[in-house]
């Protein structure tokens, strides 16, 4: 019977260990592959929720803001009305002299929103300081 010499032990050894470290390195590859897609989705994600935020703020937001400003109990010294859109909400902040007041800035937002089909809800923020 041959004898295993510690030079035939060590490249029996490093064989195996190659192996293990290959099919490590594999596992790795495919981990750190799933990795970078998640990555790339999140990325694809939040650059899509940003550019339908920038075209809400582009069309609806001046919109509304020019029907406010068009409004003349809106347009009176007292009433501070913002406009604020994004991909789901447009947001009325501010504040306004009276109840009847914020129900008119709610409104024209809505006529606004309907004319230019937005899907977004509308949110009143609008706080009443007489």
């Amino acid at each position: 019977m041959k004898k295993i010499t510690p030079f035939l032990l060590a490249a029996i050894i490093a064989l195996v260990g190659c192996d293990n470290t290959a099919e490590a390195v594999k596992k790795d590859a495919v981990d750190n592959g799933q990795k970078v897609a998640d990555a790339t989705n999140t990325a694809a994600d939040t650059m899509k929720a940003n550019s339908d935020n920038a075209a809400a703020a582009l069309t609806l937001t001046p919109a509304i803001k020019a029907a406010i400003i068009e409004d003349q109990s809106l347009s009176e010294s007292g009433n501070l009305v913002d406009v604020d859109s994004t991909s789901t909400t447009i947001t009325l902040s501010g504040h306004v002299k009276s109840e009847k007041t914020k129900w008119r800035a709610e409104e024209l937002a809505r006529r606004v929103m309907a004319d230019k089909h937005a899907t977004q809800s509308l949110q009143d923020d609008l706080i009443i300081q007489p």
